[in-house]
């Protein structure tokens, strides 16, 4: 890893060690089953996954794939890695910065580079951005590495919940009112097919408290690993939670 990563790892509740990471993978019996059945389903339960675990979190801005991750992070003892985060470290500039400064296309090109770079980690949760499966072959890639959960609300919850920070969202920060909810709805309806490749969908409407983040970990901990904390059983099977 090159220099200035070790801001990214700072800035984090729970971290990648970079020696750690590159050691060998370690083994794990059986890894989550639950599939979604799609017409974009995408087979993602491979020998290689029984040992490592790797679980993208993916969703519209506003979701709580951050929050959310770092409470799973908690309670699976796994590392938790944003995606935005690490890439800010590598480029010492902010998000904003970098759509700013060198427009979205070349943003999305770094994001997809650092995505295949992050995706090397094992036992990690990593939160992508809201754009990241909608570009390129991203949301392929990821199914085909680790265990995809789309985080669902609704325009509604999603548009409240943006209002109250929109200032470091570069795509909404001059929106205000039924532009920003018009704009939220629009690009849900856009990206809603991406995120439907997901292996995995989990309901994320109500995070207003820490009890609603803390309730909603344990739900995805029991979805992912059963509800007495174990792996489930190895034959794949296909769900989909709301």
């Amino acid at each position: 890893l090159s220099r200035g990563l070790g801001d990214v790892y700072k800035r984090q509740r729970k971290t990648c060690n970079p020696r750690q990471c590159a050691k060998r993978p370690i083994p794990l019996a059986n890894f989550p089953t639950f599939a979604r059945v799609s017409t974009h389903y995408t087979p993602y339960y491979t020998q290689r996954h029984l040992h490592m675990r790797r679980i993208f979190l993916i969703g519209y801005m506003g979701a709580g794939k951050t929050t959310l991750g770092k409470a799973l992070a908690d309670l699976t003892g796994l590392s938790f890695l944003d995606l935005d985060l690490f890439i800010e470290g590598r480029y010492r500039k902010t998000i904003r910065q970098i759509f700013d400064e060198e427009g979205e296309d070349a943003f999305r090109e770094i994001e997809r580079r650092a995505l295949h770079e992050v995706a090397e980690f094992e036992d990690v949760i990593l939160s992508t951005g809201g754009g990241t499966p909608c570009f390129f072959d991203n949301m392929t890639y990821m199914n085909s590495v680790g265990t995809t959960v789309y985080l669902q609300a609704s325009p509604e919850a999603l548009t409240e919940r943006i209002s109250l920070c929109k200032h470091s969202r570069p795509a909404v920060r001059h929106l205000d009112g039924e532009a920003l909810a018009a704009f939220v709805r629009d690009a849900l309806t856009r990206r809603t097919p991406f995120y439907e490749r997901a292996h995995l969908t989990f309901d994320v409407e109500r995070l207003a408290t820490d009890n609603d983040t803390n309730d909603a970990a344990h739900r995805l901990q029991q979805l992912l690993y059963g509800k007495r904390g174990a792996p489930l059983n190895s034959s794949p099977t296909h769900s989909y939670l709301i």
